[in-house]
């Protein structure tokens, strides 16, 4: 009942009342014939959980993990505190990443009754696929009506090349850009003056990436909350 409460659906029940309802002897034969049915309980039609961010390290590709927090909106008089925390983000049936049962019994997420607070920073582990970052990227950019110039030919040798794993070491260039050299040979076959772009205009490729990547990642997560138990696919919580 608490389930459906916190996810928007309304619960049928039944009040009944027995000759043990009370100990006073005079109120035992009234509330004896209590009986009502059915007893729609409303929901709550409330996000818990209002927002969430995701932030990368630059070292994501090594570290494999990135960081999370979420804002959470408690609707009740009582407070609330998160002991276990589960979330699995997807898109087009493709799980991109996981917080995996996080154990915080020992330091509580606390919100007090009717506060808004941020959650501590939790662990997000990054699908690293590169099949699956490919396609997630290419279906999002159709979708969107993005362009994705040249990467599409570097994506394709990926794919036609699944089982091709060469020793590249990737790392985040943190200092300021002025211009970008074509003509190095990135694989077998392929140079970057291959794809380039030629009307004259750079291409961003940033912006392509982030622009196919808008309003995504619904996330499938469960909390549990004191001791009660766990709530399953509360993504309808999420936005």
């Amino acid at each position: 009942m608490l389930e459906n409460y916190l996810q928007g659906v309304d619960s049928q029940t039944t009040m009944m009342g027995t000759s043990s309802s009370t100990s006073i002897g005079s109120l035992e034969p009234a509330l004896a014939q209590i009986n009502l049915s059915p007893v729609t309980i409303p929901a709550l039609h409330q996000n818990l959980i209002g927002s969430a961010s995701l932030e990368f390290p630059i070292d994501i590709i090594q570290a494999g993990a990135a960081s999370t927090t979420f804002t959470l909106a408690n609707p009740f008089t009582a407070s609330i505190n998160l002991l276990e925390v589960t979330a699995i983000a997807t898109s087009h049936n493709l799980t991109l990443g996981a917080i995996n049962h996080v154990d915080m019994s020992s330091n509580p997420i606390h919100a007090d009754g009717l506060s808004n607070i941020t959650s501590t920073v939790l662990p997000f582990n990054f699908n690293l696929d590169p099949l699956t970052i490919i396609e997630l990227i290419t279906t999002s950019a159709q979708e969107h009506n993005v362009d994705l110039s040249h990467l599409a030919s570097l994506f394709q040798l990926v794919i036609d090349n699944p089982s091709f794993h060469p020793h590249v070491n990737t790392s985040v260039d943190t200092s300021s850009q002025t211009c970008v050299r074509y003509g190095h040979n990135i694989s077998p076959g392929l140079k970057f003056s291959d794809v380039k772009n030629t009307s004259g205009n750079q291409f961003d490729i940033d912006d392509a990436i982030l622009n196919a990547l808008k309003s995504l990642l619904p996330v499938d997560s469960s909390v549990k909350l004191d001791d009660c138990k766990r709530l399953n696919s509360v993504n309808s919580l999420i936005h």
